[in-house]
């Protein structure tokens, strides 16, 4: 039986310029929206911040009542006295609420709605239609990620108002779980070529799946200042290595953790690696280069593109000055080259909890680029298998075929030809793809039968399933007539589950008119 499907819902009342709140409290006052928020979030688990849930009791008296309170706090010993869950992240937050629920709804305030927007598969907005003096302000809702699917209009005594809710639009779907990318090597080895590479292929895969770039040295240009002087590279190691280890660290906060949080794939050229092989053979200690990055974010893939320092000596004579300026300083000897490469190689035997492949960069760009797809595609275990491919096929109560959505029906075409997604940990293909039919269709079936279908299809996908749907009344099994006989019967969607597929009446009048 299938898990259900674990929901996160953000509700606020936001006024036309945003305002959420002045002085922890709301700025205006709205019997009919109270009654709404109690009515929807009734019964389940609500998130909010330490603010937030000291504004209520000082409003309230006591915690919402009717709801599991969950508050997030950074106060290691905060203490409510009541049976209200305490949390110290949002992550932490949505885990207790979700084990106690199906359904969770985050209530504010200001940050905890900013990191929980790309997390939320759902809001439940009331837009105030007048601006407010505030100094507390929900996030832009954007129509790129959010799609209006329900709106009622209101007018209260002293204020106009919308009950608003949004769903998540499909093509903002993203991974549950983002991925850290490193590329290291000499300079020469070609690691940008195969970052593109790498971003094609991941695009190619599915396009759920953001990619965020970035590079060392991040910001902080007095690196390159350093890099670029006419003097010993050596006398600056220690120097160096600080800046780069604090310009790391900004990218890391700036760049790399809110990426992930929103199920982003992140890639960086150059990380911690290059520190540790750069400036310990400048010099420095190897394992106290190591120490002073343990705190950073850990890849969960780096690769190092490995040439020899002839052949690298090679490619950087190659290269116009005016694009690297000097910096090619550091390799100018080949001995320097030399023990930076088996710098290079000395790393995976001291960083053994991290997943470090060393390729050989001495091939064609082809070449390497598959070596790196391949490990990827490995290494992610089934998390971006997104090569599959679906279609719903409408059947009548007797087993005849009626439509497939394959047919440009109107409010009803290409967004429905469900490729891409990606199978998350513990599932089967099958289940997936029920998730993301969910997801993506709001179709809520209590079960539909799967199986694989056209063997020439594998070009484009891994996997491709074939999904029938039977419209009321149920067929008997003797009255089904699939053409290959395959198909199981189990249960069926009757009119109740159709009218949830978008432009439902549209497909109706299109199969009444017998097209």
């Amino acid at each position: 039986m299938q898990e259900n499907k674990k929901e996160l819902i953000i509700i606020a009342g936001v006024a036309k310029n945003n305002v959420i709140g002045k002085n922890n409290e709301l700025p205006w006052h709205l019997k009919e929206d109270l009654k709404h928020f109690k009515e929807l979030t009734f019964g389940f688990p609500v998130i909010m911040g330490r603010n937030t849930y000291e504004s209520i009791l000082q409003t309230l008296g006591k915690p919402l009542p009717g709801r599991k309170n969950i508050v997030i706090t950074s106060q290691k010993d905060y203490d409510t006295n009541t049976e209200t869950i305490i949390s110290h992240s949002l992550q932490e937050a949505i885990k207790k609420a979700h084990e106690l629920s199906d359904k969770a709804y985050v209530i504010g305030g200001q940050q905890i709605y900013k990191q929980a927007l790309p997390l939320a598969d759902k809001l439940e907005i009331t837009h105030i239609h007048k601006k407010f003096d505030g100094d507390a302000y929900f996030p832009e809702i954007t129509g790129n990620d959010w799609l209006e699917t329900k709106r009622e209009d209101k007018k209260g005594e002293n204020l106009e108002f919308s009950f608003s809710t949004y769903e998540k639009k499909l093509g903002a779907l993203k991974p549950n779980k983002g991925l850290f990318i490193a590329f290291e090597g000499i300079d020469g080895s070609g690691k940008s070529t195969q970052i593109r590479e790498l971003v094609q292929h991941i695009f190619n895969k599915s396009k759920y799946h953001h990619v965020v770039l970035t590079r060392n040295p991040y910001k902080d240009i007095s690196i390159r200042e350093i890099l670029h002087q006419d003097i010993d590279p050596h006398s600056q190691a220690e120097k160096l290595a600080d800046l780069f280890i604090s310009d790391r660290k900004q990218m890391a906060e700036d760049v790399v953790l809110p990426n992930l949080q929103k199920g982003c794939f992140v890639i960086t050229d150059r990380y911690k690696l290059s520190t540790i092989a750069y400036q310990s053979t400048q010099g420095l200690d190897m394992q106290a280069l190591i120490d002073k990055q343990d705190a950073l974010p850990k890849p969960n893939l780096t690769f190092i593109i490995d040439v020899s320092a002839e052949e690298a000596m090679n490619r950087m004579k190659k290269e116009d000055i005016n694009v690297r300026g000097k910096e090619h300083k550091f390799e100018a000897s080949l001995d320097f080259i030399r023990t930076l490469r088996e710098n290079y190689h000395k790393i995976p035997s001291l960083l053994k909890d991290e997943k470090i492949f060393i390729i050989n960069g001495e091939r064609s760009p082809s070449e390497i680029a598959e070596d790196i797809k391949n490990i990827f595609d490995k290494e992610t275990d089934g998390g971006i298998k997104m090569k599959q491919a679906a279609t719903l096929v409408f059947y009548d109560g007797k087993g005849n075929f009626l439509l497939q959505n394959r047919k440009g029906i109107s409010k009803w075409g290409e967004d429905y030809q469900l490729f891409g997604g990606h199978i998350e940990k513990g599932e089967t293909p099958e289940i997936a793809l029920r998730r993301e039919i969910k997801e993506e269709l709001g179709i809520e079936l209590n079960d539909f039968k799967l199986f694989k279908h056209w063997p020439h299809y594998s070009k484009v996908a891994e996997c491709y399933y074939e999904t029938f749907v039977y419209l009321a009344p149920m067929p008997s099994f003797a009255d089904l007539k699939v053409s290959d006989g395959k198909a199981e019967i189990i249960n069926f969607a009757g009119l109740d589950k159709i009218k949830m597929i978008p432009g439902y009446k549209e497909i109706l009048q299109e199969i009444s008119a017998g097209k």
